[in-house]
């Protein structure tokens, strides 16, 4: 979070620079008849010190208000009276959970490419009539998937295993 407050303020440096550098250049057009060559600006040299000026007041990462935001939405995490086997079970049914029947896994596979997890019957349903599809998985840039790009996703199956065997049921 830190890294990513730090690129965000150097993005509004260089943002105002170039802001100031286009006003410049206007003005510059609007009176190219009257001035000579030599008074032209050197655009990378003024753009550099531009950055050099507005970089001395830029706080600290730390002091950004995303940032202490994120640290105070964790301070609110760790106090919380949750458990870790609360946190595990949790964490654990959602992964469990076909994004496209919202039922329970049994058979999960993978799409090899992003790494998304489905009910095998599911995406096989998808994959029926079509030679290729997008990812189901809102979001995903995954736009050609067939049936070679899918595997067995052992780690959450024996996952599902485990928590079926602790619920007293057969395991899968």
């Amino acid at each position: 979070m830190e890294e990513c407050c730090l690129l965000e303020n150097k993005y509004q440096v260089y943002k105002a620079s170039h802001f100031e550098i286009q006003k410049m250049l206007k003005q510059q057009n609007k009176s190219d008849g009257e001035e000579s060559d030599t008074q032209k600006i050197n655009i990378r040299e003024v753009f550099n010190r531009k950055v050099e000026e507005k970089s001395v007041g830029v706080p600290s990462p730390k002091k950004h208000e995303k940032y202490i935001a994120f640290k105070n939405n964790n301070k609110l995490l760790l106090q919380a009276e949750v458990g870790d086997d609360e946190l595990m079970i949790m964490g654990s049914e959602v992964l469990n959970v076909d994004p496209i029947t919202k039922q329970m896994m049994t058979d999960p596979i993978r799409i090899k490419q992003c790494g998304h997890t489905f009910e095998r019957s599911s995406i096989m349903s998808l994959l029926k009539n079509r030679r290729h599809i997008k990812c189901p998985l809102p979001g995903c840039v995954q736009k050609h998937v067939t049936v070679n790009d899918l595997e067995e996703n052992r780690e959450l199956k024996l996952q599902l295993g485990r928590a079926l065997q602790a619920k007293g049921a057969n395991p899968i």
